[in-house]
């Protein structure tokens, strides 16, 4: 069993409830239980910026799947809460990312790990601060919470708490 690290994203429709939707699915995929939840963060979307802010929401599991087998049950829940393809940066109902497996670091053409570009993604980091601060960020030398300071400083740091602690 490895610990692993999610991000929940959406801006799409009732975003609470694509989120809530989320965590009940995943709290009952194959071999993998929910350990604990951040607070739900209200954010700017990357990229394209004419659209509604994101909800997002870090899970850390325990899983027995692997990496890939993860990403797998992440699209289908995806596709089964309705996330529609739009194009690049583009709106979703829900997005499911993998931030961190363990202490693994994979280059695979459909799974990067830790997550590309967590280190610059404030988003990420402040709800991936909540629940696992002091895990190292496979590949460098930094802690979760070492990195999130660092990004809190930059321009980029735009986040706020809508729901402190929601139950699981």
């Amino acid at each position: 069993m490895v610990q692993a690290f999610l991000l929940l994203g959406s801006n799409v429709g009732a975003r609470y409830d694509y989120l809530k939707k989320a965590r009940f699915l995943i709290g009952h995929w194959h071999q993998t239980t929910i350990e604990s939840a951040s607070s739900i963060w209200e954010t700017a979307p990357m990229g394209l910026r004419r659209q509604r802010r994101f909800f997002n929401q870090a899970l850390k599991i325990i899983t027995g799947l692997s990496p890939l087998a993860l990403l797998v049950w992440a699209k289908k829940t995806e596709i089964l809460l309705g996330r529609r393809r739009r194009y690049t940066w583009g709106p979703r109902e829900i997005d499911i990312d993998i931030l961190l497996y363990g202490s693994r670091r994979l280059n695979h053409p459909l799974l990067a790990l830790p997550h590309s570009g967590l280190e610059e993604r404030f988003f990420a980091l402040a709800a991936l601060n909540e629940i696992g601060s002091l895990k190292r960020i496979p590949g460098s030398r930094s802690t979760v919470r070492q990195v999130y300071e660092r990004a809190k400083k930059s321009a980029a740091a735009d986040a706020a708490v809508i729901w402190k602690n929601p139950k699981l």
